[in-house]
């Protein structure tokens, strides 16, 4: 049957994994700090022969259900980039590395400062990406969680209408698919929008997600596909059910994990399942709607980078309930990047060649 916006909103539970912290110190399951905007020297390099080909080329990407069936059919794994800025010269960057146009490139758009553009749309859509918008209710200059201005009871009383109407109406007129993860890691206690800071009260996060759903709605945005990013949730410090907004709000589901940031050196690596499995049984528990992995990336940390990235990869491309990536490409806390060592650029290029990512 095909899998449209209207029949992925009927139905029934799906389950996701993410990170964990403890003590302060990152975990096997560990994540970036917060914000993406970090400050890394870009090298401009000349264009690649770059492979033609991307998920989208030969299938209708016209309307938000083609777009849907094309990712969630499952046999065919799209991957996907998250680059610092997402710059021409950035993305230019990563393409000539992996020799391809990625499927996806997602970008981060705070609150605070970023209003809407619709020319940040359309470099990518150049290129043959599909654009996705990491939408975050923020400041993310200090990168702290307490920021009154943005607890959740001043979205819901309407602080932002303005703002949020300007991104709906704008999406709107663009009048091609996007992917939108709004607010993501919601069950995670490390952003503005987590119910257990910044004042906020159990159930406003759901209501924050459907009052700003609902506006998009009124907009005619209906080219946005919405989805709900939690953290991997391993050691279930950070339940997801109370955040889910609801399968009448939600299209996918964007699961974030890590490998890497240890406590200590690790003296093994962990696999994809060890690290999401968990958490994609409990998102299963929530929901039905296909699931991905929207950030991740792996430490070099105690050499198990090429090992883990050939796993994850192997794992992905044979799991029906996982149908891609999107990998976190910057210098932050770690250099997660796919050609950190000349081993882990290795496993990379060799995950894209097998059948599951061959367009």
């Amino acid at each position: 049957m095909p899998i449209t916006k209207g029949s992925l909103r009927s139905a029934t539970v799906v389950a996701l994994t993410l990170p964990v912290i403890a003590a302060g110190a990152w975990l096997l399951y560990g994540r970036p700090e917060t914000t993406n905007r970090v400050v890394v020297p870009t090298v401009m390099l000349p264009p690649a022969e770059k492979a033609e080909a991307t998920l989208f080329d030969d299938g209708d990407t016209s309307t938000t259900d083609a777009v849907i069936e094309r990712l969630a059919t499952g046999d065919i794994d799209f991957f996907g980039v998250m680059t610092t800025n997402g710059s021409d010269a950035e993305l230019d960057d990563f393409e000539t590395t992996v020799d391809q146009v990625p499927d996806v490139v997602q970008i981060s758009i705070g609150w605070e400062l970023d209003h809407f553009d619709p020319t940040l749309l359309g470099r990518i859509t150049e290129r043959g990406a599909l654009p996705a918008i990491a939408w975050e209710p923020w400041d993310y200059r200090p990168d702290i969680w307490r920021q009154p201005k943005y607890s959740l009871r001043h979205i819901l009383d309407g602080d932002f209408d303005d703002y949020i109407d300007e991104w709906a109406n704008g999406l709107a007129a663009t009048d091609q698919p996007v992917l939108l993860r709004f607010a993501h890691e919601a069950n995670g206690d490390w952003y503005p929008w987590s119910e257990t800071r910044n004042d906020n009260s159990p159930g406003e996060y759901v209501a924050v997600w459907r009052y700003v759903h609902d506006r998009f709605e009124q907009a005619g945005a209906d080219n946005v596909i919405w989805v709900w990013a939690p953290n991997v949730n391993p050691f279930e410090s950070w339940p997801m059910a109370g955040v889910y907004p609801g399968d009448d709000y939600v299209d996918l589901v964007g699961l974030v994990g890590y490998w890497g940031h240890f406590g200590e050196t690790p003296t093994s690596v962990r696999t994809f399942d060890e690290v999401f499995g968990s958490s994609i049984d409990e998102i299963r528990t929530l929901t039905a709607k296909p699931i991905f992995i929207s950030e991740t990336a792996a430490s070099d940390e105690g050499g198990f980078k090429a090992e883990w990235i050939t796993e994850f990869f192997s794992a992905v491309a044979s799991r029906r309930d996982v149908v891609g990536f999107i990998w976190f490409e910057v210098v932050k806390e770690d250099d997660w990047r796919v050609d950190s060592t000349p081993a882990s650029l290795a496993a990379f290029l060799d995950g894209l060649e097998l059948p599951a990512f061959t367009r």
